[in-house]
């Protein structure tokens, strides 16, 4: 995905977004002329307005935002793609799980590590999308979502991705191996294993010096 240039707004139209922008972050619940001002920002030719107003959408509470997410998911500018799944994998309904779930099985970017990670963060729903995807006859589906297995830290998934590092040596649109992805996860999900097991349990209100 391209960036878009700062430039393609006129200076004022940009001052006039700012002030958008930061009243609109302020805001805990959106009224309708908070949303038509933050329609204003996610329509914006400059990148940095439409990536705060996906961030936003997962405030407002209304079904039209999500919708608009499921777009943005589709963005020109990457961080704005990545935002938008952020914001789906806060609002987190199985709506949400299906449009990120959809945009990732289109197989359209190079690195949909975004959309992967999202559904790392979507509780069951989430997982099972990914157990689908990682089937996918796509390398560099399955390379990603072996990845988002291993940031569920789900230890029923080590088997597969075991069996993923031993056989599956094909390479995604940028060169990384199936394998290679299997082997970080599998290594993600032993370290945070490790660590649990060396924290010390505490009783409730204990403190320690």
């Amino acid at each position: 995905m391209e960036l878009d240039p700062m430039d393609e707004a006129a200076p004022e139209d940009r001052r006039r977004g700012f002030e958008l922008l930061y009243r609109l972050m302020d805001l805990d619940s959106f009224d309708d002329t908070d949303w038509k001002d933050l329609l204003v920002l996610t329509t914006h030719p400059y990148q940095y307005f439409r990536i705060i107003a996906a961030e936003l959408h997962a405030r407002t509470g209304r079904q039209e935002s999500v919708l608009l997410l499921a777009i943005a998911l589709f963005d020109r500018v990457e961080l704005v793609a990545e935002e938008a799944a952020w914001s789906l994998a806060k609002i987190g309904t199985e709506e949400c799980v299906g449009y990120v779930r959809r945009a990732l099985l289109e197989d359209l970017v190079d690195r949909p590590h975004y959309l992967t990670n999202a559904l790392a963060h979507m509780g069951n729903a989430g997982y099972e999308a990914l157990l689908e995807v990682v089937h996918s006859s796509s390398p560099t589906l399955r390379c990603h979502a072996a990845r988002g297995l291993g940031s569920t830290l789900r230890e029923e998934v080590v088997p597969l991705l075991q069996r993923l590092l031993e056989t599956d040596h094909a390479e995604s649109k940028t060169g990384a191996r199936v394998s290679t992805a299997a082997k970080n996860a599998l290594k993600t999900i032993a370290r945070v294993t490790r660590a649990r097991e060396q924290s010390p349990k505490r009783t409730p209100g204990e403190v320690t010096e």
